[in-house]
């Protein structure tokens, strides 16, 4: 899962930076237990918590730096492989999607976006112009939050990361109420009236104490001028195409790949075509010892998921 945490200022912290970004490490360790660690940059510090999937080793510990740059990095790039193997006269530190990302922004800058295929929230600190970014995946898989005040940002992966250091945060009872109402907090607001939630394909951009807001993609339904008319059966066939090839992209990993089973059709599905790519699966389910009989087919998952 992995977190990142950090902070950023156009004026000398009286703080110890590094200090308050570890504190931010561990109200959210739980995300990532195997490695932990904050690298101080000129006018701030960032932080990780690491869960380790692509490349185990060291070399791929985070926060990644590499000549300018700076990157904490949550989720995975599934194509990062065919990625690196379009990026020529490249010195490899590690084995890792960390460092392809880093690469692909290197050579093409925020353009590299529309080539990412994954789910992904990420910081990259550029020392060399003093600039951070921030960066959510095209539909918002990964979480990330932020606080800009006064030629400060602050930001993390989870909302209690940034409790830990900002102090006098008000709660915004609207978005509760809402929240109670529709089960959701819309748009970029959360349950705290000083902290917002980037959106899904959105890029924020720090300089000089000042925050920019990019939308950098948008679903192609919202771009498109005229209908695509398909038949059924084409229709079939090109769904099936996608979902084989995303889940194929999905079992790459140097850690074993399990699966949740609900027992409905989304995961058995899954399940099955993953089969296809994997020759071992672990699959995991819920069963409640003390479920009423009479219900026992829609309390239990365990009974849909064996079959």
């Amino acid at each position: 899962m992995c977190g990142i945490n950090g902070f950023v200022s156009v004026s000398p912290s009286v703080d110890d930076d590094s200090a308050l970004v570890e504190r931010m490490n561990q109200a959210i360790i739980h995300r990532g237990g195997d490695f932990a660690a904050v690298h101080a940059i000129a006018d701030g510090a960032l932080g990780h918590c690491r869960l380790s999937i692509q490349d185990l080793s060291s070399a791929a510990h985070q926060p990644f730096v590499k000549d300018d740059y700076v990157l904490v990095f949550n989720g995975e790039i599934y194509n990062f492989k065919a990625l690196a193997d379009t990026l020529d006269g490249v010195t490899w530190k590690s084995g890792s999607d960390t460092e392809v990302l880093l690469e692909m922004w290197r050579r093409y800058g925020p353009s590299c976006l529309s080539q990412l295929r994954g789910m992904f929230a990420f910081a990259l600190y550029q020392q060399s112009t003093q600039e951070l970014y921030l960066c959510r995946d095209f539909f918002g898989i990964k979480p990330l939050y932020y606080h800009h005040s006064a030629g400060q940002l602050w930001f993390s992966s989870e909302l209690k990361a940034i409790s830990q250091v900002v102090e006098s945060l008000s709660i915004n009872s609207g978005v509760i109420a809402e929240s109670l109402l529709l089960c959701w907090i819309r748009d970029s607001q959360c349950v705290f009236n000083d902290i917002q939630k980037l959106q899904p394909g959105q890029l924020l951009t720090w300089r000089a104490g000042q925050v920019e807001l990019k939308t950098y993609w948008q679903p192609a339904s919202l771009l498109q001028s005229q209908p695509i008319h398909r038949s059924i059966n084409t229709s079939v066939d090109t769904l099936d195409n996608v979902l084989q090839q995303s889940v194929k992209a999905h079992m790459v990993a140097d850690v074993p790949v399990s699966a949740f089973l609900s027992g409905g059709l989304d995961s058995s599905l899954l399940v099955a075509m993953a089969r296809q790519h994997a020759a071992q699966l672990s699959c995991y389910t819920i069963r409640f010892s003390d479920a009423d009989q009479r219900f026992e087919k829609m309390a239990d998952d365990h009974y849909y998921a064996q079959k």
